[in-house]
Order: structure tokens, then sequence, then C-alpha cells
């Protein structure tokens, strides 16, 4: 694992279009897995409350957000467990589900390249008001198209 060195360190400071950037390590180490199973105490209670669901949303982490503007990073991709085990999981309980990674890419893309802004706080795994308006943007899109059940 690459970020052994790091064990008291929870962040890695990574420079983008010249601004310093923290990204959490764990959740780097996290999304770096190739597999996850999930477990079977989340899929039951997930289908308990199955009913009380309209539409799950896909939230990504910064870091894979950011992926293509970190150096090095443009000779291979991510893996995406956790989206693929959602997804899958989803569909076997007949849930609508969204992923914003790709949404939140391309703005985040767009807003660091034209305008030198992030969607994400630069120092904090949260969105901004520039991430939170491209969620809500897609949730209300849903909401219009009465996708809901």
């Amino acid at each position: 694992n690459k970020y052994v060195k790091h064990k008291k360190e929870r962040v890695e400071v990574i420079k983008i279009n010249g601004h310093k950037v923290g990204f959490h390590i764990p959740r780097i180490i996290a999304i770096e897995k190739k597999v996850f199973n999930g477990s079977e105490e989340f899929e039951q209670a997930l289908r308990s409350i199955s009913d009380k669901i309209e539409h799950i949303f896909f939230i990504p982490e910064k870091y894979r957000v950011y992926y293509d503007f970190i150096k090095n990073n443009n000779e291979k991709s991510l893996p995406n467990a956790y989206w693929e085990y959602l997804s899958i999981l989803a569909n076997k309980l007949n849930l609508k589900i969204t992923n914003l990674t790709e949404p939140l890419r391309l703005e985040s893309k767009r807003l660091l390249l034209e305008k030198n802004l992030f969607t994400w706080w630069k120092d904090d795994t949260h969105w901004n008001k520039n991430g939170i308006a491209v969620a809500a943007e897609i949730v209300a899109k849903i909401i219009r198209q009465n996708t809901f059940k």
C-alpha cells in the first residue's frame, strides 16, 4: 500500500491547478479496493426499508472526481467496487439508483478549467455550494420527470 508511510497522517495534500487540495487517506484506500462484498446485515437493513425508498443517489468521493487532475493517474483508472455493489443490490431490491460520479466529474472539470473553482472544499470531504448545485440539479430533474414510484 502506497499510503503506509502516512500512518499517522490522515490527509494527502495534492496540488491541483495550483491549489493545495486535501484528500482523506482512508477514503482513498477504500475507493482503490477492487472488490467490495458488502454484508448480509446491510442488505437485510436496506430490504427492510425498501418500500420507503423512492430513489438512491450514489455520491462519489472527492478523490474519484478529481482523479484525472492528479499527476500520474491518467494511465490507470479507479475500480468502482462500491458503485457496483450498491447498483447490483438496488437492482436486486427493485430500487431506482443514480450515480452522481460522472455529472460531478464533468462539472468539477468545467469549473476548475474555466473558473478555477472546486465542487468540494479543498480542505474537507464535503461538497461546497458548487457540488451541492450539481446534485440538486439532478435530484430536481428526477423529481420533475416523475421517475419516482
